[in-house]
């Protein structure tokens, strides 16, 4: 058609004000007003002519100097991409040197970063944070033996975990606490490393490593052992055994609460006391029962007196006469 132009194949025909160069450019087609027929190609950002002057291909822009990035440049088509270094933040497309969490740190060995902004305090082997306090280190053992720490220089010098006890050949053993009695009041002692565990029954409380009564609102025991100072299990043993958790309530029968010294005491002077009282009462019984029959005694013989004396005055009168 008139209003049309043939195109580059020599057998189609453009629309009207479409110029013939938009298929050959790949990306864009810029007409020549000074031609009818002329144009130039051009490319998107990212991009340049390739030598037949139609197609487009990337432009490597991490080989521009100076480089586009501040530290790393990771060319993509039609663009690139800027990285920092470990231990650097990309902030406002700078890299800035990342802070250290573990700057300042107190931790009694090592200090280990957790991410950018935490981090935790690590022991040497053999020994682990202090619960409560986590930036310092302890000695720990969960076995039986375990190496002692001893000093390089002098090898004679040498520690053990609480718990533990120095062996020979510089091993710490464990000790087993409950060889010295120290559940009383519980069902059974459990020996672990390094500590102990009581076992308490129905109606018994965890206090200090030993079992105790459990206490009703009254103030009164319920478990075995309730009343009259029964179930005070406060002397659990010497030192400051960890407190373990109360085991749950078994079948088991509740052991006996053991009596306090000064309840014990008490009952031993009642009984005293109350042998005395009857011994006392039993030699009174015996002193008056004693004391009726020299009586009767003595009434019984006053007839026979009285028929004596009678018979001496009767054959005493005639010779006063």
């Amino acid at each position: 058609p008139a209003d049309a132009a043939l195109r580059a194949d020599g057998r189609s025909c453009a629309a009207p004000g479409e110029h013939p160069c938009h298929e050959l450019c790949e990306h864009f087609c810029i007409p020549d007003a000074d031609q009818p027929h002329g144009y130039s190609c051009w490319c998107e950002a990212g991009y340049r002519l390739a030598a037949d002057q139609h197609r487009c291909e990337d432009v490597d822009d991490c080989a521009q100097v100076p480089s586009p990035c501040p530290q790393r440049c990771v060319n993509a088509q039609g663009g690139f991409k800027c990285h920092c270094y470990p231990g650097y933040d990309q902030v406002d497309g700078e890299c800035v040197k990342a802070e250290d969490p573990c700057a300042g740190n107190d931790c009694e060995y090592q200090c280990q970063p957790l991410g950018r902004a935490g981090f935790r305090c690590i022991c040497a082997q053999g020994f682990a944070p202090v619960p409560h306090s986590p930036h310092q280190c302890q000695m720990f053992c969960n076995q039986t033996e375990c190496p002692a720490d001893c000093d390089p220089n002098n090898p004679d010098s040498c520690q053990c975990p609480d718990g533990y006890i120095l062996d020979e050949g510089s091993m710490c053993s464990d000790i087993d606490e409950c060889d010295d009695d120290i559940c009383p009041n519980a069902l059974s002692c459990r020996n672990l490393p390094g500590t102990y565990e009581c076992v308490c029954g129905p109606g018994w409380v965890q206090t200090g490593g030993d079992c105790d009564a459990k206490m009703t609102s009254e103030g009164e025991g319920e478990g075995e052992g309730e009343g009259e100072g029964e179930g005070e299990g406060g002397d659990g043993g010497s030192g400051q055994p960890p407190v373990s958790p109360t085991p749950g309530v078994t079948s088991s029968p509740a052991p006996a609460g053991s009596l306090h010294s000064g309840v014990l005491l008490g009952i031993s002077i009642s009984s005293l006391a109350l042998v005395v009282a009857l011994l006392a009462l039993l030699c009174h019984l015996r002193k008056k029962q004693g004391s009726a029959r020299a009586e009767l005694e003595y009434k019984c013989g006053v007839p026979a007196k009285e028929v004596v004396l009678e018979h001496v005055r009767t054959e005493q009168a005639p010779q006063k006469l």
